[in-house]
């Protein structure tokens, strides 16, 4: 399958991974809007800088390309860096609806294997009551920064 991407008026062929074509717009356009949300918008350059810092830090922290990542945020803007991420070091990313009910998505959590989950504060008694039903320890990264191991 061949696919090109469009950059402005020009079609030029499309770099190999999504996180090439990131770094190839970072280059182009650091100073255009890539990620705008209500609360805070991103140029390319830092869109591109805080994906690699974090996909450095989750790296450190042992996320890679076995690992499967639970996104159980609101729509914002940590949702693509997520993904970009995932994209970034390989991992798999698995969007989790958290207003299905506990038993639906601790269902899930097992089903798909979690080993970190990145979520929002005010999800955490959803997660106290989902997260138990995973064995293996799991990293929670919070969308503020920090990070916690699993509660259970």
């Amino acid at each position: 399958m061949s696919y090109s991407i469009f950059y402005g008026n020009s079609m030029n062929s499309n770099p190999d991974t999504i996180t090439t074509a990131l770094e190839m717009a970072a280059q182009k356009w650091p100073e255009r809007a890539a990620l705008c949300a209500v609360e805070k918008q991103l140029n390319w350059r830092e869109l591109y800088n805080k994906v690699e810092h974090l996909a450095r830090y989750w790296s450190a922290m042992g996320v890679g390309p076995k690992s499967t990542i639970a996104c159980f945020t609101d729509k914002k803007p940590e949702v693509v860096i997520t993904f970009l991420i995932c994209c970034r070091l390989g991992a798999i990313y698995c969007p989790v609806n958290f207003k299905l009910k506990p038993k639906h998505i601790r269902d899930q959590l097992k089903t798909a294997n979690i080993s970190v989950v990145v979520t929002q504060r005010d999800r955490k008694p959803i997660l106290d009551e989902t997260l138990s039903v995973l064995t293996d320890p799991i990293v929670i990264f919070s969308i503020d920064g920090t990070r916690s191991s699993n509660p259970s």
